[in-house]
């Protein structure tokens, strides 16, 4: 069997909270029961539609939804249905592979109603991960050692993020606890944080946050930045035959 690696995992080195990756999720919870329908939305544009149901004759209680699944063709027969969470339960948005980039709206009036009240500026939708509000959380997971900046784009609060480089010969005997980091209108608490590598961090938000983390300054490790060896190849060697041989 062939193995897949998908790169973007290790490439990419930010995230935002209004263009997921496989590095970020959003989560919302659904406090009132009521029909939704749910835009996915890819480079600023609608690529999918989908309806979420919140009611008491649902069996979960928390729905993962991953955003890359919808995003292909061959899925949208069977991802033409509907999602159903019970009231008060949790919707995941996800990126499971690919390059990510997605953003999802939630609206609970029909669609034309709901663009007509938008463009009068009133009635802001349930859920959408491009501006987070009291009760969502985003769930970051950062792969490449370094430090990085943290900001909300929306108060222009600011922080800092130390990822540790992981020690020669270490193991990770146990899973490691999320950090958590409260989005509040004072700026984020605590507003730097130092990570091991592979821990996670979940942000609280308490007021309006769209939340972005930049890669400000890598860390190789002990012996600093290494480009990759190169094999120079040389022609093999021929023996030569002696008149002996030959005869």
């Amino acid at each position: 069997m062939k193995s897949i690696v998908n790169r973007h995992l290790f490439t990419q080195t930010g995230v935002d909270s209004g263009a997921l990756t496989m590095h970020a999720t959003a989560v919302h919870s659904f406090a009132e029961a009521g029909e939704y329908q749910v835009a996915l939305l890819w480079n600023n544009e609608t690529i999918r539609r989908f309806e979420l149901i919140v009611d008491d004759s649902a069996e979960d209680t928390q729905l993962n939804i991953d955003l890359a699944a919808l995003h292909l063709p061959a899925a949208h027969a069977a991802q033409e249905g509907h999602y159903m969470v019970k009231p008060g339960g949790h919707a995941v948005f996800y990126v499971s592979h690919g390059a990510g980039g997605y953003a999802v709206v939630v609206t609970q009036q029909p669609r034309g109603e709901q663009d007509k009240r938008a463009a009068r500026g009133q009635t802001p939708p349930p859920f959408d991960s491009r501006e987070l509000h009291d009760g969502d959380l985003f769930a970051v997971t950062l792969l490449r050692p370094g430090a990085y900046s943290m900001t909300n784009t929306l108060t222009r609060a600011k922080g800092e993020i130390i990822v540790a480089y992981p020690k020669r010969g270490s193991r990770l005997e146990r899973a490691l606890t999320p950090l958590s980091v409260e989005c509040t209108d004072k700026g984020f608490v605590p507003n730097r944080i130092e990570l091991q590598p592979m821990q996670g961090i979940v942000f609280r938000v308490t007021s309006p946050s769209r939340i972005r983390i930049d890669l400000a300054k890598p860390d190789d490790g002990p012996q600093g930045p290494r480009s990759p060896r190169h094999m120079t190849w040389r022609k093999p060697l021929v023996p030569k035959r002696d008149d002996k041989s030959r005869k």
